[in-house]
């Protein structure tokens, strides 16, 4: 079965104190394993990570990108994930020849969120301490963002999605903004999603059927593809940075030429010495 383009989807319940942003995301699981062929689980890990970070796509406005990145040290591991409003992601996981898998992350998780036509972007630090690897999306959410939110991540297929508690209208006092609120709504929702997920359903008309049936009201979908903007000038603008730092200590005796590649789309590019020496000011 040819896969379709992978979309998310933004529902809101019918008390509308709850949104879903389910993410169909096979064609674009497809496509990082053909990019990044990480060894033994080391791409089911990189699955989940991928799965459980992207529904924050539908939380972007127009014009904005964001960038989260996990820095671990026990065991070593660094996770980058980039994405735009407009659908473009591109992400990593190093090392490539990851031989553990950690249920629980300690580390710090950078964000960084860039807004159109503002001149500096919103950087934020968590930190955390033996946190579940699906549960430290919840906790960006809940420290960034200020929202009650949880994500679940199918198994059986390369779906998944994100709930999250809305904030009420100005003065509605009935509103349950805990925790239990939440899983209340899990547990109500969640085996009828669970099921959806299972079945592997991706035709937008089938998605539809199902989600009217849950009394979901559909809010928008955005298209999600992988997308690497990096470039020759973009490559040779980074070396520049370096050759300044490290001046000739960057070649071998002799070398020419030197080739980059890119971490997230594995593209190669071939820069000249001259091409460097060109643009440094060590030079000029």
């Amino acid at each position: 079965m040819e896969l379709l383009e992978s979309r998310i989807y933004t529902f809101v319940d019918s008390t509308k104190r709850f949104a879903f942003y389910f993410l169909e995301g096979q064609q674009l699981i497809q496509e990082l394993a053909l990019i990044h062929p990480l060894q033994g689980g080391g791409f089911a890990y990189f699955r989940d990570v991928v799965l459980s970070f992207m529904p924050m796509l539908a939380l972007l406005k127009q014009g904005e990108q964001l960038g989260l990145y996990l820095d671990a040290e026990d065991p070593y591991l660094r996770v980058k994930l980039e994405i735009t409003a407009g659908g473009h992601v591109r992400c990593l996981l190093m090392p490539e020849d990851l031989k553990e898998f950690p249920e629980r992350i300690t580390g710090i998780v950078r964000v960084r969120k860039s807004f159109q036509n503002a001149k500096e972007p919103y950087n934020s630090i968590i930190e955390v301490n033996g946190v579940s690897l699906r549960n430290i999306i919840n906790q960006v959410l809940e420290r960034s963002y200020q929202f009650n939110s949880l994500v679940r991540i199918s198994q059986n297929s390369d779906q998944s999605y994100l709930v999250l508690q809305l904030p009420g209208l100005p003065g509605d006092t009935e509103i349950d903004h805990s925790s239990e609120a939440l899983l209340h709504c899990d547990e109500l929702y969640g085996p009828r999603l669970a099921d959806l997920m299972n079945r592997g359903l991706q035709q937008p008309e089938e998605l539809a059927v199902y989600f009217q049936e849950l009394q979901f009201q559909p809010m928008g979908a955005r298209t999600v593809q992988y997308h690497c903007n990096c470039s020759q000038e973009r490559m040779l603008a980074n070396l520049q940075s370096l050759y300044i730092n490290e001046g000739e200590a960057l070649f071998e005796p002799g070398q020419a030429h030197l080739e980059v590649t890119c971490e997230y789309c594995k593209s190669r590019f071939e820069i000249a010495r001259t091409e460097i020496e060109a643009i440094s000011p060590l030079y000029n």
